[in-house]
């Protein structure tokens, strides 16, 4: 269990480190207007959460076996792609 609090926090704190960098990025050096910036955000989260969890669900690569069951893939696409069309 420690091993697995070690690397769920890595991955949080690199998470959050690259939404300020990445708003960094877009508001300091593309000069983006806000709602361009909330868009990029929210999209950076969308996407990010839902890879994180094939990231983590193998020890190998993400594309290795064992591969997700039907309906976490699924549920994460349709996810997405709502979110993205909203």
């Amino acid at each position: 269990m420690p091993r697995v609090l070690t690397i769920a926090s890595c991955l949080g704190l690199l998470g959050v480190a690259e939404t300020f960098l990445l708003f960094w990025y877009v508001d300091t050096v593309m000069h983006l207007p806000r709602e361009v910036i909330q868009t990029v955000i929210f999209l950076k989260l969308l996407v990010a959460g839902h890879l994180t969890l094939y990231v983590t669900r193998n020890q190998r690569w993400f594309w290795s076996r064992p591969f997700p069951s039907l309906k976490l893939f699924l549920t994460t696409e349709a996810t997405q792609i709502l979110g993205t069309l909203v």
